[in-house]
């Protein structure tokens, strides 16, 4: 398989959303931090929502699902 592994620094603004900010960026584009908010959860999954810091019209849905 092919992993990439990276460093974030994570800022919880409160129990369902965070802002993550890449430790090392590799580019401009790596440097804009990333606003994660999580929408709903169940004991093997959660779907959330995230974007670019101040992107509000690009934002993108993700799920999460526990596979062990």
């Amino acid at each position: 398989k092919n992993y990439k592994i990276d460093s974030a620094k994570i800022r919880w603004v409160n129990d369902c959303e965070c802002i993550l900010t890449k430790l090392n960026p590799k580019s401009n584009q790596e440097k804009r931090p990333i606003q994660i908010k999580i929408l709903s959860t169940n004991e093997k999954s959660y779907t959330f929502e995230y974007s670019l810091v101040g992107d509000l019209k690009n934002k993108r849905k993700g799920k999460i699902i526990k596979i062990k």
